[in-house]
């Protein structure tokens, strides 16, 4: 019961969107997540008969980023119907709208304990060590410092390295399902010739860095693009 009434997400200094999943398909405002009611209800998956606000609460709490910064969209989820994946192009689009610089996220065991996606503007954190004795993954913290100087708050990492706590009698080896796989980002990016790669890619500039799209960006990139050339 004490789960059920406890806040789904928060934000830090009105600029970090803190929130155990993500933003899925249908998270589009900061105002979707506060409008939840108490108790919150969750489903055991999404059908035609789901209502928007059943969505988001699964959404909230299970769909993931895409494998990497390259694909965009919205995809089907490989955890099961419950929830889907996001691209970059969600997370820009969202940050944007509300005047966000990040989202720190977990539910996604990283080889290094923390990762970036999204050009930097989507962290996912994990800290459990050794998930279930299987992935030899660190594990992190992140912390949140203001800067003395600037006044912004900045997001730095703790990392706990796998090893150097004993996990060998820490997990239940007859759990109720297999461990979550370990993201991998490479994984998904296809090879192709140089020449296909150059005509396929687009870059963006923010925050002081650059962000390579496919050719198939959506229209929002393609405004941003423009707006950097002026």
């Amino acid at each position: 019961r004490c789960l059920r009434i406890l806040p789904i997400a928060a934000l830090v200094d009105g600029a970090i969107l803190c929130i155990h999943g993500g933003i899925g398909d249908c998270i589009d405002t900061l105002d979707d997540l506060r409008n939840i009611p108490k108790p919150i209800q969750v489903v055991g998956e999404i059908t035609a008969s789901t209502t928007h606000r059943d969505r988001i609460v699964l959404h909230a709490l299970w769909s993931d980023p895409t494998e990497n910064d390259q694909i965009l969209g919205v995809h089907p989820s490989p955890r099961g119907k419950n929830t889907c994946r996001f691209g970059p192009d969600r997370v820009y689009e969202f940050n944007q709208r509300n005047g966000l610089k990040l989202i720190i996220r977990a539910h996604e065991c990283v080889q290094h304990g923390y990762e970036h996606f999204a050009g930097g503007q989507l962290l996912t954190v994990f800290s459990a060590t050794n998930y279930c004795n299987e992935h030899n993954n660190d594990g992190a913290m992140i912390i949140l410092i203001r800067d003395e100087d600037t006044g912004e708050v900045k997001e730095h990492a703790q990392v706990i390295k796998s090893g150097s706590v004993d996990t060998s009698h820490g997990w239940n080896n007859r759990q109720f399902r297999a461990p979550s796989p370990l993201r991998r980002l490479e994984a998904a990016i296809p090879q192709r010739s140089e020449a296909a790669q150059k005509e396929a890619q687009r870059t963006i500039e923010f925050r002081g860095g650059s962000w390579t799209f496919g050719a198939n960006s959506a229209q929002l990139y393609q405004q941003q693009l423009a707006a950097n050339k002026k």
